[in-house]
């Protein structure tokens, strides 16, 4: 069995000896025939695919074919095994209290209040009416409204010639019309000629038909002649009949005034 299956495989590398040395022989020259050309295969077309090539595995063996090339397989290494680095735990340095110096608390001393014992001074009923009148008059220039037409009132009747200046601002410039009503009524019941102009005044520009009433009485109480002109101008053009009847009253008053004194 042997002998025979090398004798069958002798005779097949013969056999592909001879089938390479008859395709792979140089043409004959001379007038040997030439053989016919290569009837060239048509190519399929791109889209068509075409079959695949023969791979080394498909191919048939021949003795030239090289062998094929057997690569090593690659050496795996074993992955390097990485430990963790060891964790360095610092200590925790924590800052030093800060020690301050303790406060001394000083106690404040205990202020007592000074008990002041005010003995009356024996004063004279003039001082007092002084001091009054200084009190009264300020309240009329810095008072609350009430305050104000109580002081006017008040004035009307201690204040004498030192009250006519104050009481003839209110009766001009006080913005409440029952303050500048009350000081017009105390300067005509203090009498004082100095208290003309602001009667005068108050009668022919007040707003106000009391006011304006008002003032033609204390013009007629004070008996001044020199409001004669300012009585008749109420008299004849003034809006309101009460202020025409008491600046007709006025006029009167004046009349006769130098005859019975009053």
């Amino acid at each position: 069995m042997k002998t025979a299956s090398k004798t069958i495989a002798l005779l097949a590398v013969l056999g592909l000896v001879f089938a390479t040395t008859t395709t792979f022989a140089a043409p004959r020259r001379g007038n040997a025939p030439r053989r016919p050309p290569a009837v060239q295969k048509p190519q399929a077309p791109r889209h068509v695919t075409e079959a695949p090539k023969p791979t080394v595995a498909t191919r048939r063996p021949t003795l030239h074919q090289p062998k094929p090339i057997i690569q090593p397989k690659p050496v795996v290494r074993p992955r390097p095994v990485v430990r963790p680095k060891p964790v360095i735990r610092r200590p925790v340095i924590r800052p030093r209290p800060v020690v301050r110096p303790r406060t001394i608390v000083v106690p404040r001393p205990i202020i007592r209040p000074r008990i002041v014992v005010r003995v009356p001074v024996p004063v004279s009923p003039q001082t007092a009416q002084f001091y009054e009148v200084t009190r009264l008059i300020v309240q009329l220039q810095t008072g609350s409204s009430h305050h104000r037409e109580e002081a006017a009132e008040r004035l009307g009747y201690i204040g004498g010639e030192r009250a006519v200046g104050p009481l003839s601002t209110a009766a001009i410039s006080d913005y409440d019309r029952d303050v500048r009503e009350e000081a017009l009524e105390s300067l005509g019941r203090i009498g004082s000629p100095s208290g003309i102009g602001a009667c005068m005044h108050a009668l022919l520009n007040d707003p106000f038909g009391d006011v304006r009433e008002r003032a033609a009485q204390s013009l007629g109480y004070i008996g001044d002649a020199r409001a004669n002109g300012a009585l008749l101008q109420a008299r004849r053009f003034d809006n309101d009949r009460h202020v025409r009847e008491a600046a007709d009253t006025a006029l009167e008053r004046i009349a006769r005034r130098p005859q019975y004194g009053w």
